[in-house]
């Protein structure tokens, strides 16, 4: 068995600096949960945290890997009474990641069946998202690669024509740090 360090939540050759940046880490500490792993005292994501985290990872994953859908199932129902979904649904929007929340808890409800109680707050929410959920739910059903939408996703949630302009460059000119990941 392995073990994969993260430095940060956003851990990606995709040019994510924008969603990146918008996490303080502080944040993400002041609210881990401490615990002890074959004895060692280690500190692990909130609930919420760790639900934005893998809805990420899931997502910049194209929903290749079934056990990552798992794995956010696993944490809903773990943690349904932590959860605060009006929370998480704020922190998601501040984040940019409302779309990345969405468009998994539409895979979990479309391919596996399984129904989240933020799926319905986030469908009220948002209009913006209701479009490419058509787009989305298309790409599902027709059992296309989800990895052109992911990366489409991704650019439309950064803001402002700066933050995608950005994006797109760094696609096609990856700094070093990028580069010696790949």
């Amino acid at each position: 068995s392995a073990l994969h360090l993260h430095w940060h939540l956003i851990n990606s050759v995709w040019p994510l600096e924008s969603a990146r940046d918008s996490i303080a880490m502080d944040e993400v500490w002041l609210k881990a949960k401490p615990g002890i792993i074959y004895g060692a005292k280690v500190f692990s994501l909130s609930a919420d945290w760790l639900l934005l985290y893998l809805c990420h990872h899931c997502f910049k994953h194209y929903f290749a890997k079934l056990i990552l859908s798992f794995d956010l199932i696993k944490v809903i129902e773990a943690s349904r009474e932590e959860i605060d979904w009006d929370k998480l649904i704020e922190d998601a929007n501040r984040l940019e990641m409302t779309a990345q929340l969405q468009y998994c808890f539409y895979y979990l409800s479309l391919r596996l069946h399984y129904f989240t109680p933020g799926l319905a707050k986030l469908k009220r929410q948002n209009a913006s998202t209701r479009r490419m959920g058509k787009v989305f739910i298309f790409f599902i059903n027709y059992s296309f690669s989800l990895y052109f939408f992911s990366y489409l996703v991704y650019f439309l949630s950064a803001k402002g024509i700066k933050k995608k302009t950005r994006f797109l460059v760094r696609t096609f000119f990856p700094p070093a740090q990028v580069m010696a990941q790949i």
